[in-house]
């Protein structure tokens, strides 16, 4: 299985007298740009996951959403209750399970929980946290089969940045 790890777009500022809640926070208009070309990226890339789980809160829900959409994944975003702070990732593999041999899924969160998850999958250690920035994706390699912590194959992680010069974006 190819697991995509995604963190969510640029949000708005929690400060903001409108935002009553960090769950609530928006992506920005930049963030929803990211968040597309990131799409574009995995588009291009060839990716094609069966779904897109995301963590509940409205930035995250908003990212899969974009994601989803752009992928045309059928059914559109779902949610993954583990991928919000705090989560589990013996949780998100739980949920992961229940999709049988599907060949990619996408899944959407947030800092420190991403970079947990990928070190978790990757190396069977809760200590490991990869760093992604808004909009980051990562992909992990998990033999069929054999979806257990330190079981996956670190394949690689693309900041927004990157997939600008890869899509030859200005």
């Amino acid at each position: 299985m190819e697991i995509y790890i995604v963190r969510h777009g640029d949000a708005y500022d929690p400060s903001m007298p409108w935002i009553t809640s960090d769950e609530m926070r928006p992506l920005t208009e930049s963030g929803r740009d990211e968040v597309a070309l990131m799409a574009r990226l995995l588009g291009r890339l060839g990716v094609r996951p069966v779904a897109v789980l995301g963590s509940p809160l409205v930035r995250a829900q908003q990212t899969a959403e974009i994601i989803a959409e752009m992928l045309g994944v059928a059914g559109g975003a779902g949610v993954c209750l583990d991928m919000a702070p705090g989560g589990s990732p013996d949780g998100v593999l739980h949920d992961l399970s229940g999709l049988g041999t599907a060949r990619a899924v996408v899944l959407n969160g947030h800092m420190p929980g991403v970079g947990q998850l990928a070190g978790y999958l990757a190396w069977q250690a809760l200590d490991i946290v990869l760093p992604f920035r808004t909009g980051e994706v990562c992909r992990i390699d998990v033999p069929d089969g054999n979806l257990a912590p330190g079981t996956g194959d670190f394949r690689w992680l693309i900041p927004p940045r990157v997939a600008r010069k890869l899509l030859g974006d200005p």
